[in-house]
């Protein structure tokens, strides 16, 4: 109601400590807008948990079926809707989707440009290649990385995909040591004729 157009001052002000500001060109009711912006977060908010309950659902069901990397890779892969590699510790690729779109040139020098990244915790990004990096075992007996195109800083979703995809990775590990434990058991005990 006071200006015509806002003051220098304010903008400089705004801009300086990152605070939004907002110029409405009519007069607004305040309970009108609050209702308005209040609306668009909490529909925010409920597609993030509907994208959280659509992860946890996917992972889920994929480790009740006991799924291997293929099908684990895939579910990332459409999930991130990018690239998504798995490595060894020796930062070999084992697999690699290249997602919906062109990955032309996404492993090149791998090797060499996997080597070189390292993430604090279990997961981390990685801002100069755009990847997010999950450390895959226990400890100090890493058996290699899920790596997930992420040029720009990874949603809490998209670190959801990765940490969920580790978990299944390592549960499926988990099955095949014991299967082979048990069918090197039954040999063992199978009698000799």
């Amino acid at each position: 109601r006071r200006w015509t157009e806002l003051p220098a001052a304010l903008i400089e002000a705004c801009e300086r400590h990152a605070i939004p500001l907002v110029a409405l060109a009519h007069e607004t009711r305040f309970a009108a807008l609050t209702q308005a912006i209040g609306e668009q977060i909490v529909d925010s908010q409920l597609a993030e948990l509907r994208e959280a309950q659509r992860v946890h659902d996917t992972f889920t069901e994929l480790s009740f079926d006991q799924a291997g990397p293929a099908e684990i890779l895939d579910a990332v892969s459409r999930l991130a809707n990018g690239p998504v590699v798995l490595e060894n510790a020796q930062h070999q690729p084992l697999d690699f989707l290249p997602g919906p779109t062109s990955a032309d040139g996404f492993l090149e020098n791998w090797q060499g440009r996997s080597a070189r990244v390292k993430v604090t915790g279990r997961t981390g990004w990685d801002a100069r290649n755009g990847w997010l990096v999950t450390r895959l075992g226990t400890g100090n007996q890493d058996w290699g990385r899920l790596i997930i195109s992420s040029p720009d800083t990874p949603p809490q979703r998209l670190m959801a995909v990765a940490e969920r995809a580790a978990a299944a990775l390592a549960l499926h590990r988990l099955h095949e040591r014991d299967r082979d434990n048990v069918i090197r058991r039954t040999h063992r005990e199978l009698p000799i004729a």
